[in-house]
């Protein structure tokens, strides 16, 4: 095995291994953290129910660790249609093809499936006794689906009024608030569960729907008093947010930001304390204070504002680096996308000062073909001006396009050369990015059919496999050809620099003699299906 081969067979590796890795870090990304929020739901269903059931009965065996796990299991078996749709709104590139359908399935999963659990709880005792499912763990799983369609961009790109709101929904601040918002929901609910509840601690952590539809107005006040205690905790986050680190930390230095801590722990503490204590639910013998006394000035309650601080900074400072991480991206896209521009619009004037000087060769002999070389001419340019400046165009337009200028190139060279041309036939399936193909021809003929002597020959070779495009080119090259000369060029260096831009990581490019003094170019790169 000589030394090329045995490149060729690490390089197949690697890129097999880079392959496996991509696979996977694909499904990762796709099951497992776009569908997290299901997993929380499904958690914290399960907890609240393991803490129920152990709050409701002294049996030891209801908190074994192996009740959670049933308690798991079980709620997973029973919110597995709900996992089931979000795969099949993941799979696939394409989202917003389809968007209509999977809306559909939206409300058949999320809103007919509940209802068949509700039917069969009303007339079947058997499965009333049987199933966890509730109206908790339903708008438990309603919330989390909801975050997921807003975070997939592709599902509500078609919304551009919604598409502010939701990023705004979706940023720290707006985690924050609707975290709040939905403490205040859920512990209002749970204080449903007693008449007296500040009296009748702990309490069962059940969000009874019924209980709060017999007695609505008594809910609205638990919730307008626990939203205030939550406005409290908001007021900390923004001011360390807005103050604290936005001011005192990135502009003064760490001294001056620990100094800041200190004097609004000290200042906002009985000043926020004051306000949760104005609330009705307090009592003589219990308040919502963290003390949970009147005392405004007890350590527990400085200890609680001064944790909050601590907690939120580095979250803070973590989405402050994301913010601006996801900047500069966004700025070095742009960058990449306007040279990727550039690069294309390069193509074209090459592109027609080659066959310009083949219509002059042709004109000079006064050859008949010279009328049909025009008509060739003008349809390729017709392309480039208008297909070409598309980022993805089908397979089989770029074919037709190589189909043109082969036969254009018929016309000048007439019998001076051998082509043997294999193209796929599934043109209509994929899209790729327009004008990459030519330059591999173009440079077979300007450094093979142009500078051989005699009879020269061209094969190409354009199939398809899985979603990859596989071009292989082989000419005849001169005896005194420099063995790289196809890297000299503007063509050859611009589809170099356009597979770095565009497919960075799947797109490869090889070329070089063969043994048998021929000059080989492989191109691969991924399709995109229509």
């Amino acid at each position: 095995m000589n030394t090329t081969e045995t490149k060729s067979i690490q390089t197949t590796q690697a890129q097999g291994n880079s392959s496996f890795i991509a696979r996977a870090s694909n499904i990762v990304n796709n099951y497992v953290v776009a569908l997290l929020p299901l997993y929380a739901a499904l958690l914290l269903e399960a907890s609240i129910r393991f803490f129920s059931v152990q709050l409701g009965t002294s049996d030891s065996t209801a908190s074994s660790p192996l009740r959670l796990l049933f308690i798991l299991i079980q709620l997973s078996i029973e919110s597995l249609p709900f996992f089931l749709w979000h795969k099949y709104l993941l799979r696939g590139a394409n989202q917003n093809r389809v968007l209509p359908k999977r809306l559909v399935l939206w409300l058949l999963c999320f809103g007919g499936y509940p209802l068949v659990c509700l039917i069969l709880v009303n007339n079947w005792e058997w499965y009333s006794t049987y199933t966890l499912f509730s109206v908790q763990g339903w708008l438990l799983m309603v919330a989390a689906s909801v975050g997921i369609l807003f975070n997939a961009r592709q599902s509500v790109s078609a919304l551009n009024k919604t598409t502010s709101l939701v990023s705004r929904l979706l940023s720290l601040n707006g985690a924050i608030v609707v975290s709040m918002f939905v403490w205040a929901l859920i512990i209002s609910g749970v204080f449903m569960n007693e008449l007296d509840p500040m009296r009748n601690q702990p309490l069962p952590w059940l969000f009874d729907l019924g209980k709060i539809l017999k007695d609505p107005l008594r809910y609205l006040s638990y919730f307008l008093q626990f939203s205030v205690v939550g406005f409290c905790a908001l007021a900390i986050y923004f001011f360390n947010r807005n103050v604290l680190i936005r001011h005192l930390l990135s502009e003064k230095g760490i001294f001056i930001f620990v100094s800041g801590v200190l004097v609004t722990t000290i200042v906002l503490t009985p000043l926020l304390g004051a306000s949760i204590l104005a609330m009705p639910l307090n009592i003589p013998e219990q308040t919502l204070l963290p003390s949970e006394d009147h005392n405004l000035f007890a350590p527990i309650n400085y200890q609680i504002v001064f944790w909050i601080l601590v907690i939120t900074t580095p979250v803070i400072l973590a989405f402050e680096r994301q913010h601006q991480s996801r900047v500069m991206a966004q700025i070095t896209s742009e960058r990449a996308r306007s040279e990727l521009q550039l690069l294309q619009q390069q193509i074209n004037p090459h592109f027609l000062f080659n066959t310009l000087n083949n219509l002059y060769a042709l004109t000079l002999n006064r050859s008949e073909n010279a009328p049909k070389m025009v008509l060739g001419l003008a349809e390729l340019l017709r392309y480039t001006v208008y297909e070409g400046q598309n980022a993805l165009v089908l397979l089989s337009k770029e074919i037709n396009y190589l189909q043109n200028y082969l036969a254009l190139q018929a016309l000048r060279f007439g019998e001076g050369f051998t082509l043997k041309a294999n193209f796929c036939e599934e043109g209509e399936r994929w899209k790729l990015p327009p004008l990459l193909l030519i330059v591999i021809v173009e440079n077979a003929f300007k450094h093979g059919v142009e500078v051989t002597n005699g009879n020269s020959q061209i094969a190409l070779d354009v199939t398809v496999e899985g979603n990859r495009l596989i071009v292989k080119c082989i000419n005849s090259v001169g005896a005194d050809s420099p063995s790289r000369a196809d890297s000299d060029g503007v063509g050859m260096a611009n589809l170099q620099r356009r597979l770095q831009l565009l497919q960075p990581n799947t797109a490869t490019f090889n070329s070089g003699k063969t043994e048998s003094g021929e000059w080989l170019s492989e191109l691969t790169l991924e399709l995109t299906p229509c």
